[in-house]
């Protein structure tokens, strides 16, 4: 079931469900806010909307982030710190460091890491 919803009009408790998970609009508005412009600027050039995708890892839907790409899925929502996401852009996994042209600040990693622990709004 989809609920359709508008962001301003107070309606931040109302729950939205997407692909069986249910979040507020509060949730969506972190997402649009912190999260996609993060992942715009660091990773959709590598795992975006091209054809061929690096590692088969495609993070621009949260079915893609669920299913993963070659070395396993990304995201462990059962156990979100043991998720493969947070250890590759946290560098704790030296043969798949991600952004490759740097680490995150840890700023932006905490904001990653609190976005899978709401369940990828």
């Amino acid at each position: 079931m989809f609920t359709r919803f508008f962001l301003g009009l107070g309606l931040a408790s109302v729950p939205v469900v997407l692909s069986g998970a249910e979040f507020t609009a509060t949730d969506l508005e972190f997402f649009e806010k912190k999260i996609r412009p993060l992942l715009a600027e660091n990773c959709f050039k590598c795992h975006g909307g091209q054809k061929k995708l690096k590692g088969h890892f495609r993070i621009t839907s949260r079915a893609g982030l669920l299913k993963g790409g070659e070395i396993g899925p990304a995201i462990n929502l059962k156990e979100p710190d043991k998720s493969l996401l947070l250890q590759i852009i946290s560098y704790k996994d030296e043969d798949h460091e991600m952004p490759p042209i740097g680490k995150l600040k840890d700023s932006e990693i905490a904001v990653l890491e609190k976005w899978i622990k709401l369940g990828l709004p």
